[in-house]
């Protein structure tokens, strides 16, 4: 009995920890998706935007308080407009209907107007970065059109540190899978992928289309007895011995 007490207690402050790692990932991962989310009401004032005028727009969201390292905006599928550009012309001229690694999940983007995230995966310019794909809209004589695709690259390495995912003083071990938001059935990106067959505790993190899962226990795993095991058969021994 003491020992499922002491169990219950360990589990009960291994998942605390876990809401708390989840709820900050989340809070950060929003905020960069709401700011990239204000590019779409810039662009709905202005369906004509220039490179420097998305720049003057686009240029304050880069900066030491966002894991953003880019965005670009595609009208009509086409990569127009980037912020940094310097570093990221090839990318110009980039039809996403026409690149097979890029056309489903712009066409999901379009179809069902929610932003998709993919990855992490490798990034050109080195490290891992989730892509966020945001559709826009604009309204016209009709009443609406698409117009293309805004595009984020956040830097997932930093994410990942800021909100202590990455932290070896955390005293639990977490690992996420869900690549591309595949929630349960998609492959591991942080940590062991054992951890998720050794009893862990299990916390999800909603995305837009889909979900990442976080799995955690405590390091060094479960333990088998409660701290106090010897104190409590001393206890015993000596109520024997009288």
């Amino acid at each position: 009995l003491n020992d499922e007490r002491h169990a219950l207690a360990v589990r009960a402050e291994v998942r605390n920890r876990l809401v708390e790692t989840r709820d900050r990932l989340n809070a950060h991962l929003v905020s960069d998706l709401q700011l990239v989310r204000g590019l779409v009401s810039v662009i709905n004032l202005d369906p004509a935007l220039d490179q420097v005028r998305f720049e003057r727009a686009a240029r304050p969201l880069l900066d030491d308080r966002t894991h953003l390292r880019n965005i670009a905006a595609a009208p009509d599928m086409v990569i127009r407009l980037m912020v940094p550009l310097q570093g990221n012309e090839r990318a110009i001229g980039l039809d996403y209907r026409r690149t097979p690694a890029q056309a489903e999940a712009a066409e999901r983007a379009r179809s069902t107007r929610q932003v998709v995230l993919a990855g992490p995966l490798p990034l050109v310019q080195g490290g891992t970065g989730l892509i966020a794909r945001l559709p826009v809209f604009v309204a016209d004589a009709g009443g609406e059109r698409f117009w293309g695709l805004v595009s984020a690259v956040i830097d997932s390495d930093r994410l990942f540190r800021t909100t202590g995912l990455l932290d070896p003083a955390l005293p639990i071990e977490i690992a996420v899978r869900g690549e591309d938001a595949k929630g349960a059935a998609g492959p591991v990106f942080i940590g062991r992928a054992a951890l998720f067959d050794q009893q862990p505790v299990l916390a999800e993190v909603a995305l837009p289309q889909g979900a990442w899962q976080l799995a955690a226990q405590p390091r060094g795993g479960w333990p088998r007895h409660a701290d106090n095991l010897w104190l409590l058969r001393a206890g015993y021994a000596a109520l024997a011995l009288l």
